[in-house]
C-alpha cells in the first residue's frame, strides 16, 4: 500500500461514512428504486477508491485530474439519488430546504477534491525532495566506491584511509561544498592515473583534509 493510498484512505471513509450517515437517517419511505440507486452510489465509491488504488501504485503523475474526470459519473449519480431522497422525504421537512442538502453534499464533495489536489501536491514535492536527496548522495556514494575499488587493486593502507574517510563522512552535497566536491573529485581521477607511490601517498592526504573541511561546513 502507497503513502499516497494511506493518506487517501481515511478522506474515502469519512466521505463514504457521511454519505451513508445522510442516505439512512432522513426519514422516508425506501422501496426498490431506491436500493438500486445506493448500492449503484456505493458501486461508485468502490471504482473510485480502486482508480485511487492503481494510480499511486503506478505513480500516475495526473492522480487528481484522472479522478475527478471519472467523478462526473459519481457526482452525477450521487445527485440522482440525492433528489430522489429529497424528493421521496420533503413531507418530514419543514425547516430544511432541499438545495440545503444539496449545497451540503457539494461542499463535502468539494472538500474531497480538494483534498486529493493538495495531497498530490504534497507528494510531488516530496518525491522531488527524496530525488534531490539521492542526485546528492549519488556523488559521495561514486567516490567510495572507486576509491575501494583502487584498495582492491594496490592493497595501499593509505588507500584504505580514504575509503574510510569518505565511508563515514557526511553523504549529502550542497551548494556550500560545492567546490570542496570537486576538488576531491579532481584528486581521486588523478589516483587512478597515478603509479608513483609517494605522489599517490600525497593525493591522499590532501584528499583527507579536504574531507575534514567539509566535515565542519
Amino acid at each position: 500500500m502507497t503513502k499516497g493510498f494511506k493518506r487517501y484512505l481515511p478522506i474515502w471513509c469519512i466521505i463514504v461514512l457521511l454519505f451513508n450517515v445522510f442516505v439512512w437517517v432522513v426519514p422516508f419511505d425506501r422501496n426498490e428504486l431506491f436500493y438500486t440507486l445506493y448500492y449503484s452510489a456505493i458501486g461508485a465509491f468502490v471504482i473510485q477508491l480502486l482508480i485511487v488504488f492503481f494510480a499511486y501504485r503506478n505513480k500516475n503523475k495526473t492522480i487528481s485530474q484522472t479522478i475527478l474526470i471519472y467523478s462526473i459519473v459519481g457526482l452525477l449519480m450521487l445527485f440522482v439519488i440525492d433528489f430522489y431522497i429529497i424528493y421521496n422525504s420533503i413531507k418530514y421537512f419543514v425547516l430544511i430546504k432541499p438545495w440545503v442538502i444539496i449545497v451540503i453534499n457539494i461542499i463535502i464533495l468539494g472538500l474531497h477534491y480538494v483534498f486529493l489536489i493538495l495531497l498530490e501536491i504534497a507528494l510531488g514535492k516530496n518525491e522531488e525532495r527524496d530525488k534531490i536527496v539521492k542526485d546528492k548522495t549519488e556523488f559521495i556514494s561514486s567516490l567510495i566506491n572507486q576509491v575501494n575499488a583502487m584498495y582492491r587493486k594496490t592493497n595501499n593502507k593509505n588507500m584504505y584511509r580514504l575509503y574510510e574517510a569518505l565511508k563515514y563522512s557526511n553523504k549529502i552535497s550542497n551548494k556550500n561544498t560545492k567546490e570542496i566536491d570537486e576538488q576531491i573529485e579532481q584528486i581521486i581521477n588523478k589516483l587512478k592515473e597515478e603509479t608513483n607511490q609517494d605522489a599517490i601517498n600525497n593525493y591522499i592526504d590532501k584528499a583527507l583534509k579536504l574531507l575534514i573541511e567539509r566535515e565542519s561546513i
